[in-house]
This record gives C-alpha cells, sequence and structure tokens, in this order.
C-alpha cells in the first residue's frame, strides 16, 4: 500500500541518530560528499538488502537533511559512526528547505523504480 514519507520535528543530530531502527537506511545529504549521488547509495542499500535475501523494502529509510550552513565534518563523522551513508543531491548547493524535498523527491523515486516499477524491457516507452 502506498504510505506517505513522516516529516520530524528538528532536533539535535545525536537524538535522530540514536533513533535509528535496525535494518534502516540512513542517509545524510551533505555538501562535501563527494562521487556518491543519493539515488546511487539507495539503490545500492537496497540491492544489498534483496542480495541477503530480503525481499520487502526497508521499514524505515531516514534522510538526515542540515541546517543552513549545513552539518559539520564532525556531525558527519557522528552520523557515519552510527550507520548513515554521506551522499551529494548534486553539484548545487540548496537551502535546507529545498534540500529535504530534492531528497524525499529523489528518495520516492529511486523506491518506485527500484521496487515498485517491474524492470523495463528493451523498446518500451516510460510516457
Amino acid at each position: 500500500g502506498t504510505r506517505l514519507p513522516e516529516l520530524a520535528a528538528p532536533r539535535p543530530l545525536m537524538h535522530a541518530m540514536a533513533s535509528l531502527p535496525p535494518g534502516g537506511v540512513a542517509l545524510i545529504p551533505w555538501e562535501e560528499a563527494r562521487g556518491v549521488m543519493l539515488r546511487q547509495a539507495l539503490h545500492t542499500a537496497l540491492t544489498d538488502r534483496a542480495a541477503r535475501g530480503e525481499t520487502s523494502p526497508p521499514a524505515d529509510i531516514r534522510l538526515f537533511i542540515g541546517p543552513e550552513g549545513g552539518f559539520s565534518a564532525g556531525e558527519v563523522a557522528l552520523a557515519q559512526r552510527q550507520g548513515a551513508i554521506p551522499v551529494t543531491l548534486g553539484p548545487r548547493i540548496l537551502r535546507a528547505e529545498t534540500a529535504a524535498l530534492v531528497a524525499v523527491t529523489l528518495t520516492l523515486d529511486t523506491l518506485d523504480l527500484t521496487i515498485v516499477a517491474p524492470p523495463m524491457k528493451q523498446g518500451e516507452d516510460d510516457s
């Protein structure tokens, strides 16, 4: 069924990281993340789950959006120690509210392409 994304109230990163459930996927968009796009990281996480025999999507996908000015290197290191994957949303620096919308859109689209939609056959049109 359809499940709407939940939006949590802003809180200190350490508190948010402490509540990560086992088996979830945590992504932290960071302007200094190089080379790992959000879609790529999420697709890899989903593929790894499938390789382990986990056929359902993760119960929790968490996106950690930083404040204006972004996360510090120390905050990202803390997030990584808790299992979060630093990702980039692209070459542009986005405002926090825009980054949140972009991250959610990319996540939902990646889930649709990876889990919901069957692979397209060659020659099929996606329009």
